[in-house]
């Protein structure tokens, strides 16, 4: 690929290229399989209907990036390297409960469960945090410390030690290995959403909202500054270097949540927010004995995700036929509507559906007159 730069060496001009990912001779096309299976119904002269699909789907050969030696000029190159089962169902029900002269009751639902798995990864380097691929969990699989809260001795976040771990010295305690955890997926195995709507003599109300359950996510704003960038080149002690950036004392003077007024201190060993210390002062070796590895500390910020958000509330009125027949009016329609009114989640962050969001999904309400001719 040709680079928009050029270089002069001695007084030639070159055009300059690179080369984006290392060829691999090797490479085969990936292969997928497919069975589904569907059931569509129809009941009660159709007042209850819908459709059941299973499905269930094999994929071969998948092609993902693998690590290489930086001596070959790159840092990863294509392979074939995994196999991917993926299975679900979906449901849609559709059915109208009342239906009189004046009033009608209509509700229709949708509902997916989706689950997929590595059967097999092989490839030269393989690590739980590389890919987000390890046989036997998920592709989108979220691993890390299981955090279990914050020592009253120390001040700092604790994470829970894996069955397998081995310790023996005490800087084998700092091991980001006997720490790691498989901790839930990203995206939500269950998804789906739900329609109201009744009518009375020409009054329709109509309500929608969607839903979501069991996907996670880190959720933290870590600040700007920290005492890397005061340092300027970044070097200072790495045993005493924070274990997350709310331990580190250049950036808690910036925006803060209220909550981190309830720190730990000698005097507050029961505090919500784990210590606060300058890395360019006291020694203390917390590295020496305690995970400081982002891949483990961010499992301290592991946030469910799951919500159910009514989308809109719409409330509609017609004018009766009578009242306009007598002008060039066809039909008269009111219309008032309330979007993104209601949200219910233990999510503390903006929004559920876009976690890490730093503006607030919009409320708005609208109000529309159609007249036809």
């Amino acid at each position: 690929m040709s680079a928009d730069d050029y270089r002069n060496i001695s007084n030639n001009i070159y055009h300059i290229g690179k080369v984006v990912s290392p060829p691999n001779p090797n490479l085969r096309w990936e292969k997928t399989q497919d069975v589904k299976v569907a059931l569509d119904f129809g009941m009660f002269n159709d007042r209850l209907t819908g459709i059941v699909e299973g499905y269930y789907r094999k994929s071969k050969d998948i092609v993902t990036g693998v690590q290489v030696l930086s001596s070959t000029g790159f840092t990863q190159q294509k392979y074939n390297t995994a196999n991917i089962d993926n299975k679900g169902i979906e449901a849609t029900l559709n059915g109208i409960p009342v239906k009189t002269k004046d009033f009608n009751l209509s509700l229709s639902a949708n509902i997916a469960y989706n689950k997929n798995k590595v059967t097999k990864y092989k490839a030269s380097y393989s690590s739980m945090g590389y890919n987000n691929l390890w046989e036997g969990y998920p592709v989108d699989a979220i691993y890390s410390g299981r955090y279990t809260g914050i020592d009253p001795e120390t001040g700092l976040y604790t994470y829970q030690l894996r069955p397998d771990a081995e310790i023996r010295t005490a800087t084998d305690l700092n091991k980001p290995d006997n720490y790691r955890y498989y901790l839930g997926t990203s995206e939500a195995p269950v998804t789906g959403g739900f329609n109201v709507t009744a009518e009375y003599k020409g009054i329709r109300l109509s309500v929608n909202g969607t839903f979501a359950t069991g996907a996670k996510n880190f959720e933290f704003i870590k600040s700007p500054t920290s005492a890397s960038t005061v340092s300027g080149n970044g070097v200072f002690n790495y045993t005493e270097r924070e274990q997350v950036f709310q331990n580190d004392l250049f950036a808690q003077h910036l925006n803060v949540p209220k909550a981190a007024a309830d720190r730990w201190t000698p005097n507050n060993t029961n505090g919500t927010y784990p210590r606060v210390w300058n890395p360019f002062g006291e020694v203390y070796g917390f590295g020496y004995y305690n995970p400081m590895h982002k891949e483990i500390t961010h499992g301290a910020f592991l946030t469910n995700l799951s919500y159910a958000r009514i989308k809109s509330i719409i409330l509609g009125y017609t004018l009766p036929k009578k009242l306009i027949s007598s002008s060039a009016l066809s039909n008269v329609d009111f219309s008032l509507s309330l979007n993104n009114f209601f949200t219910f989640t233990s999510y503390s962050g903006m929004d559920p559906e876009t976690p890490g969001a730093t503006y607030p999904i919009s409320r708005s309400v609208m109000f529309s007159v159609n007249v036809g001719f």
